[in-house]
């Protein structure tokens, strides 16, 4: 939906909706073939049945949903930077050493103690990607607002990922040594936290949570009621 996304939404609510107007239409006429003592004539209970379940599209709809795209190019490079965030992410979460996978994976390589939530990261990454993209494009001020708890693994993984988590910390430098070092240190004794601390460079709160979330959303539309 990359490039056309408040017009895509709109177009697909209209198409959905007129189907689900041709079904209720179809079931006022199922009704109406009822006959008298109750039974129903299945003949044309069938044939109203398929027409509710073959309603064509809005063709018109879709031919006006011509806003450019993304190039494959870039899609390519944004996929492959999602991937990348995802992998840092997950990396956190689980993995103790073999940042890399050069070796079989074992216990050894694993932390005994998992903490951080996978399931909101991979959104959260692609989120952020997309972000960038518009950022870059339009030459934005504008700053991530993480809701969800324990989504620490994302952030940190982005941060590290475009170059400013080694600027602020050099000993965690872009390379094995440096992803062992990022890997062990998330949700570990003398590392940092599981969710969006202050430790992570650009926060501005301490969380990760819906509610601290929603306080700084708010001020950013009342600083900025243009």
């Amino acid at each position: 939906m990359a490039g056309r996304t408040d017009g895509g939404v709109c177009h697909a609510r209209a198409v959905f909706s007129g189907a689900g107007v041709s079904a209720r239409h179809e079931a006022a006429k199922l009704r109406r073939a009822s006959t008298p003592s109750g039974g129903v004539e299945m003949e044309s209970a069938a044939v109203a049945m398929r027409r509710a379940v073959s309603v064509q599209p809005n063709t018109a709809a879709f031919k006006s949903m011509n806003a450019p795209t993304l190039t494959p190019e870039l899609l390519q490079r944004m996929n492959a930077y999602w991937r990348a965030a995802n992998y840092l992410s997950v990396g956190q979460i689980y993995l103790y050493d073999n940042p890399l996978l050069k070796e079989a994976l074992t216990l050894a390589h694993v932390k005994p103690l998992v903490v951080g939530h996978w399931g909101t990261t991979p959104g959260q990454n692609f989120i952020y990607v997309h972000l960038n993209r518009v950022i870059k494009q339009y030459d934005l001020d504008m700053f991530y607002v993480a809701g969800p708890g324990h989504g620490g693994p994302a952030i940190v993984g982005n941060v590290y990922l475009e170059g400013t988590w080694s600027e602020v910390y050099p000993e965690i430098t872009l390379d094995e040594a440096g992803l062992k070092k990022l890997f062990k240190q998330f949700s570990f004794p003398g590392g940092i936290s599981s969710h969006v601390a202050p430790t992570t460079p650009g926060s501005i709160h301490e969380g990760g949570e819906l509610g601290y979330s929603l306080s700084h959303a708010f001020g950013a539309a009342f600083d900025n009621p243009d």
